[in-house]
């Protein structure tokens, strides 16, 4: 993953964040895309609700579910990371959710893993299909869940809702 920036402040009362960037994105960061804040050393990823540059150095950010500057506050002096893992120069610097695909997850509080074989996209949130044991099971695609995630291990830890590898 690349820094893209650190929250230096809040801004207004609807929770907007103002960050300090690293770099100017090439391509537009879009509504639902996923950046990665580190929080106590673990990057966990929220979705942007929108993301704009306001110069080479600063832009305005505001996540998904952030909707006061109480809870915007948190993220102040968090770095905040693209969800694009480092690559070699001759690799595509294109990443998506999709590539996650074929990672294995664990519960880390269960132990029980298996196999990310889908995202879902609903028009309110996301989903991983994961097959554990033979069967499938939904676990929401949610920054509480989401403990941590290594591309180079091709691994994602969560913290799944008591019970739900139970069902």
């Amino acid at each position: 993953m690349k820094l893209l920036g650190v929250v230096l402040k809040t801004h207004g009362y609807s929770g907007e964040l103002v960050m300090s960037l690293s770099f100017v994105p090439e391509k537009e960061i879009k509504k639902g895309e996923p950046v990665f804040v580190e929080i106590d050393g673990i990057p966990v990823p929220f979705f942007i609700d929108y993301f704009d540059v306001k110069t080479d150095k600063t832009a305005f950010v505001k996540f998904d579910d952030t909707d006061t500057s109480r809870k915007a506050s948190r993220f102040t002096g968090c770095n905040i990371f693209t969800g694009a893992p480092v690559r070699e120069s001759n690799e595509s610097s294109d990443y998506s959710l999709s590539e996650l695909e074929g990672y294995t997850v664990t519960d880390r509080i269960s132990g029980y893993s298996g196999i990310l074989k889908e995202l879902i996209d609903l028009q309110s949130h996301s989903l991983m299909q994961i097959e554990c044991r033979g069967k499938e099971v939904l676990v929401p695609l949610h920054e509480d869940i989401i403990v941590s995630i290594d591309s180079r291990r091709k691994a994602i830890i969560i913290d799944a809702p008591e019970g739900l590898f139970e069902l």
